[in-house]
This record gives C-alpha cells, structure tokens and sequence, in this order.
C-alpha cells in the first residue's frame, strides 16, 4: 500500500470518528435541553420542539421524554406503555433519577387511572430506592397512606350526561354549583386550583360518606400541615350527570373555617371529579355546563402538572406557562416572571401585599403591581395592576403565575376540554 493511499485511510478513519463523537456530543447536549425544558414546565415547547423534524435522539431518550410529555398531555394508558418499553428495553441504562422520575410519573398515571394498586405497588418501589432524596422519601411515606386506604376501593366511574347548573357566588366571592353527595344536597366550590376534593368532617358524617384508612398530613398555603382522612362517596350528582366511588379528603372543620369572617369552605370539587367529566364550559360565570361530546376546535395549550392545570399565555409572542384556579379571585405572577421582566417591575412597579389564606391559615406577601396584556389562544386580555411576587410562597420553576378569576372573568365563555386538552376562552 503506498504512502498516500495509508494517508487517505487513516483520514477517512479519523473523520468517522470525529463525526460520532460529535453528533454523541450533541445527542447528550440536545436531551439534556430538552430534559430541563420538562423539569422547567415548558411542556409546550418540549412537545412542540419534539415534533419538528429537526431532533434526532436515541431511543431511550426519546422514550424517556415522549412517556413524561404524555402523562401532562393526559394520555395515561400511552405514557405508562412507554415506560414500561423503557424498563423492559433501556432498563440498565436508566440512571437512579431517570428511574425515580419514570416511577413517579407511573403513579401519577395510575391515580388517574383511579388504579390504587398500581400506585401503592409503584409508591413502595420508590421507597425501595436507597438513594432517594429524604424529602421525597416523605413525601411518598406520607401520600403512601392514601394508596393504602384505597388499594382496594372500587375506580371513580363517570355517568356523562349534558348537564347545565347555576353558579353562585358566596360570602368569599368563590363559585359554587348544587351538588348531591350521597342523598344530601347542598352548595359546594368548584375549583380547578384544588388537587383534591375536600369536605368537612362534620359534613361527611351527615352526607354518610364513608371514612377510611389512617389520618396523614396535607401541606397547607401557609407551610404548616392539616390532619386528613380518606373518605369515598357512594354517589355524586351534578345535574343529570353521575359519579360514583368519588374520593374526598376529610379537613378537620376548624383548618376550613375563616370565624372573623363568620365563613366557612365546607366543601370543594377538586381535580379529578373536573377532569372525570371531560368537558365543562363556564358561561358569563352564571351557568356550568357539562358536555357530552368534545369540541372540535381550538389550540392544544393546556397540561397538566400531576393534578395542576398548566395554561400556555403568550405575552409579545413569548410562550409562558400559567396554572389557573376557577376558585382564585386575583390572579398571582410569580418570581419567574419578576426575574423576567425585572428591570421593568422594579422601574414601573408599585409596592403592596397580599394575603393569600387557604387550608391552615392565611399569609401576608409583599409584591409589585404592574399592568399585564397577554393572549390565550386567540382571545386577548389585560390587567390594570397585576400583583408580582418577587419571593414565591413554593417552588414552582418554568411557571410565570395563576390565572384567576380577575382574567377569565373576561370572556364570556371558559371550556376545558381533559380529552383534547383545550383550554378554550371567547
């Protein structure tokens, strides 16, 4: 072999390897963006850049991202396949925080899915990780009680129908819809920013809704901890429309009651009663409506982070993640839109607080008012004086505030539609 051909090999040799390491160089840089995009709550961007043509991931990765993205896009039986392909396929690739994520999110699924068992089984496999950080461990010892009480509880099933119910406005200004728990009827709050569903203790002994399980503790606004039971309502009527086996917390009445107000939160709708009905549309505030079928139109811009609704806003064509509450008056901007919009809040910005009560007390946070103007969809709106925090009362990165009622007040109409997840306002 001459001399030049020997060149021209060990060349070609050189630049092949040059070119894998390059494209692993960035393969890793490019999950790893992507990776922090998801931990940050920037679903829609991560899902939007994971349908452009122009990444190129292994299938780990890939698998690892797609089953993440579609447990918050609600398609939970998809999502748990996925990470079932990744421990079945990629198991001895996983990393101990890729397999804790992977777990969570299985139980997540499975709470969804009303499948205690899998999220009990799936709960005791976290724990099972040595390594585990300590507060996640008790996190998970904590909420493992609720799995346990209703490991064996028949799911919450959904008897749809076209529902419409009237909405009124008590003493705090939060909406309530007549409901029927069991055989009593009564008002009660509906409340998209409530994880849970909660009632009274007093009220589940009259409405015979049966207790279970051991007490456990749920974080409060205020960073202190509620004592709560587990309870399971046979039946629970809106309008025409039917649940059964609907799980609500048990709050001792005095961690719901507000007595220099002379009020008291007896009992809240919570997520996953909202989310088992499919579709609901608020008109003008004054009517509820519970749709049979799903509409057919709008942008796919809402998420969910567990039991947290996550809405895109885009202020000037930047997309920012929002949660929303249908039970908050005033809506709250977080740190991460002080630290974005900084240099404008601290020139323009006027000093104030606010209190923020909820389960366990009420707090006093200062802020900044400023104006807002932003977009959902195609629908604009603005606000006068938007209170800014500058310090958060948690730890929410990627998400710039919650919409309340201040903003969709609004529009006329509100849909929310959990099957194409559509968060729709005109």
């Amino acid at each position: 072999m001459n001399r030049n051909k020997l060149l021209l090999i060990l060349g070609l040799l050189l630049c092949l390897s040059g070119c894998k390491t390059k494209n692993t160089t960035e393969s890793v840089e490019t999950f790893q963006h992507l990776d922090s995009l998801f931990k940050n709550h920037q679903y829609f961007q991560l899902r939007d850049t994971l349908n452009s043509d122009q990444i190129h991931l292994k299938e780990k990765e890939s698998l690892l991202l797609k089953a993440q993205l579609q447990s918050v896009f609600n398609d939970r039986e998809t999502s748990n396949d996925l990470i079932d392909q990744l421990f079945s396929g990629h198991g001895g690739e996983l990393s101990i925080k890729e397999r804790i994520a992977l777990l969570e999110t299985k139980v997540n699924n499975s709470v969804f899915l009303f499948d205690y068992t899998s999220a009990l089984k799936t709960t005791e496999e976290v724990l099972s990780i040595d390594s585990l950080d300590p507060e996640k461990r008790k996190e998970h010892q904590n909420v493992i009680a609720i799995y346990k009480a209703l490991e064996k509880a028949p799911a919450q099933t959904a008897q749809v129908e076209r529902t419409e119910l009237p909405i009124t406005k008590d003493l705090a200004g939060l909406s309530r819809i007549p409901v029927t728990i069991n055989q009593l009827s009564l008002q009660v709050v509906f409340d998209t920013g409530a994880n849970f569903s909660v009632i009274t203790d007093s009220l589940a002994i009259q409405a015979g809704i049966e207790i279970i399980g051991d007490s456990f503790n749920v974080k409060a606004v205020t960073g202190g901890e509620v004592d709560s039971r587990i309870g399971i309502a046979d039946s629970l009527r809106l309008g025409n429309t039917l649940l059964e086996n609907v799980v609500f917390l048990i709050f001792p009445y005095e961690s719901l009651s507000f007595p220099e107000a002379n009020y008291t939160i007896d009992a809240i709708l919570g997520f996953p009663v909202i989310n088992g009905l499919g579709e609901i549309m608020l008109i003008d505030g004054e009517e509820f409506h519970i749709t049979a079928t799903a509409s057919k139109f709008g942008d796919h811009n809402l998420a969910l982070d567990f039991l947290t609704p996550i809405v895109e806003v885009f202020e000037n064509g930047s997309s920012l993640a929002f949660t929303f509450d249908t039970g908050a008056n005033s809506t709250a901007f977080y740190s991460e839109y002080f630290n974005l919009r900084r240099d404008k809040i601290l020139k323009h910005g006027i000093k104030d607080s606010l209190r923020f009560g909820g389960a366990g007390g009420v707090i006093k946070v200062p802020v900044y008012k400023v104006p807002f103007s932003g977009r959902i969809g195609d629908s604009h709106f603005s606000l006068d004086s938007a209170a800014v925090q500058q310090t958060d009362t948690r730890d929410y990165p990627g998400i710039y505030g919650n919409l309340g009622q201040d903003v969709l007040s609004q529009f006329d109409t509100l849909v929310l539609d959990f099957r194409e997840m559509r968060f729709l306002v005109k």
